[in-house]
């Protein structure tokens, strides 16, 4: 948690796990010891939506209160993406811990949104549309 990087409400970062260490923290996780972390100080109270997506790797999202407690954890919210809404208290730090599923690296982008994620049944993607694209990430995860 120390040297997290700061990141705020309605940011995008880019970035990469690539080189990383660290500890298998997360309860749910396996050998996900490769880990980024964030911190999140929201400016106001409310729920969030916290996503590591265009990966180009199996990511694992945990959220962790300022004693290190995991409080939220998800792997596979739509694929290999990663996912929780978060409902934060204002001028509270939460801190984000990006890691791959058993030590995978790469590249990726985290985000962090006012509100809940407001998609589709069906829309894989969240582009908006149910269309081909979504039953191709249906398929390629049918036996997962």
């Amino acid at each position: 948690m120390s040297g997290a990087i700061a990141i705020s409400a309605g940011q995008t970062i880019s970035s990469t796990s690539a080189g990383a260490a660290g500890l298998d923290l997360t309860v749910n996780g396996y050998n996900d010891s490769k880990d980024v972390w964030y911190v999140f100080t929201p400016a106001v109270s409310g729920k969030f939506t916290i996503r590591v997506f265009d990966s180009n790797f199996d990511t694992t999202l945990g959220v962790f209160d300022a004693a290190g407690r995991e409080t939220l954890f998800n792997d596979d919210f739509f694929g290999n993406q990663s996912a929780v809404i978060l409902k934060a208290r204002q001028g509270k730090p939460y801190y984000l811990r990006i890691a791959g599923y058993d030590g995978q690296t790469g590249t990726f982008k985290l985000s962090v949104t006012a509100g809940a994620i407001q998609a589709a049944q069906g829309d894989l993607n969240y582009d908006g549309n149910i269309d081909l694209t979504d039953l191709a990430i249906f398929s390629a995860n049918w036996l997962l």
